[in-house]
């Protein structure tokens, strides 16, 4: 076969489809394998993706198209010459028909105004048409940068900004407003929560763990921070308490397999990390993990966890650096005010999360005195389909003694 489709990549196991977002090549160009040809997003992040093999491409894919993971995107040649002779086209089922009779591939919808030249059409790029859609806006008479004037998403975008900027009628004289676009990290987000609820059985448990000793524990470790060679965190101590909690209780670190369970040996723990966007008005939500938590040191898992959240600020957190999961651990500490409890939701196919959030100095009952403590609120999220509450009680006690006794960190 003288032409190879070069299809979207799969890059994460909830991507549906891709946006190709940058060519960072042009038709008839000679590509090396391993050179970075294409940007693609998914609702979440933004991938270089690398030519497989050495030859010459040929796009058929516009920047700004929605393409369904699989299909093809570009072909690549051996020679200028099979590009040449490989015209594909897309026909009205949507399907690119080859000139070598055994490729016919399905292939992403063109859409159709954007792919029609005649004169009074709008061209405009899929993403762009959704996202305008999506606001409810009318993008006739947006200028599109694209070649020929097609409207891109950035033009959309900056068109639904502008607009945002401009004085808004306000629904009521006395209550004023502001559109803000919603992101398509933000729609993602929505979707796996929604998702979330619709599929688990969540139920959560909510109590107060005395931290006084563990935090104590933790200042004595930065006191060691040169020997260490790591300032240790506090979500650091913490997460290694919840995988050796996990390991007394195995069954919350189980996973729904088809129709078995899949008890997992071994702690994979995602912690959620909130990344502001440049406007400060939202954010997005990523989960990298930390694999094989339970057999790591303290100082192991505070440079992987700066690592990854560095990464996660950056923009730069890849697939595989956010799937695998086996528990969740989401903290609000210093952030939710003194005391606060809330009831997080459960991240992709994890049967628990635990969360904490900001510490309370109050006075408890200590030895028959009554003493100040530092108390800090825990909430435990579970799929009650797959946790029963005897287990999850378990667990709980396990978590709550961890926490007051940190002389079992190193036990």
């Amino acid at each position: 076969m003288s032409t190879v489709p070069f299809l979207m990549p799969k890059l994460a196991m909830a991507m549906n489809e891709g946006t190709v977002t940058q060519w960072h090549v042009a038709t008839g160009d000679r590509i090396a394998k391993g050179q970075e040809i294409a940007t693609v997003e998914t609702e979440k992040v933004a991938y270089e993706v690398e030519a497989p093999q050495d030859g010459f491409i040929r796009i058929i894919a516009d920047e700004g198209a929605v393409v369904p993971v699989e299909t093809p995107i570009a072909f690549i040649g051996q020679s200028e010459a099979d590009l040449e002779g490989n015209q594909a086209k897309v026909d009205p089922t949507g399907s690119v028909t080859e000139t070598e009779p055994d490729i016919v591939m399905p292939v992403p919808q063109v859409d159709a105004l954007a792919a029609n030249s005649d004169v009074g059409r709008i061209k405009i790029t899929p993403l762009a048409k959704r996202i305008a859609k999506d606001a409810g806006f009318d993008y006739v008479g947006v200028k599109g940068s694209g070649p020929g004037g097609r409207i891109k998403r950035i033009d959309i975008e900056t068109a639904l900004a502008a607009r945002v900027s401009a004085p808004q009628v306000p629904p009521s004289a006395d209550v004023p407003t502001t559109l803000i676009p919603v992101s398509d990290s933000r729609r993602f987000i929505a979707e796996r929560m929604r998702s979330s609820l619709r599929e688990t059985a969540q139920l959560s448990a909510n109590w107060e763990s005395d931290i006084t000793d563990l935090l104590a524990f933790r200042k004595s470790l930065v006191s060691k921070e040169e020997l260490l060679g790591a300032r240790i965190s506090m979500n650091a101590v913490l997460a290694k308490i919840v995988a050796q909690a996990a390991l007394d209780v195995p069954i919350v670190n189980a996973q729904w397999d088809g129709d078995n369970i899949r008890l997992n040996k071994t702690v994979n723990l995602a912690f959620a990390v909130a990344v502001p966007n440049e406007s400060g008005l939202d954010s997005r939500l990523l989960v990298p993990v930390i694999r094989d938590l339970e057999s790591k040191g303290l100082a192991q898992i505070q440079t992987e966890l700066d690592e990854a959240i560095e990464k996660a600020r950056a923009g730069q957190l890849t697939a595989a650096e956010m799937s695998g999961s086996t528990i969740t651990f989401s903290s609000t500490a210093g952030l939710a005010p003194p005391g606060c409890t809330n009831t997080p939701i459960l991240n992709g196919s994890n049967a628990t999360l635990v969360g904490v959030s900001t510490a309370i100095e109050r006075p408890v009952v200590k030895d028959g005195q009554i003493v100040p403590r530092t108390m800090m609120p825990i909430s435990l999220t579970f799929d009650h389909a797959l946790v029963d509450g005897e287990p999850v009680a378990r667990f709980a006690h396990a978590l709550h003694e961890r926490l007051e006794n940190p002389a079992l960190l190193v036990a």
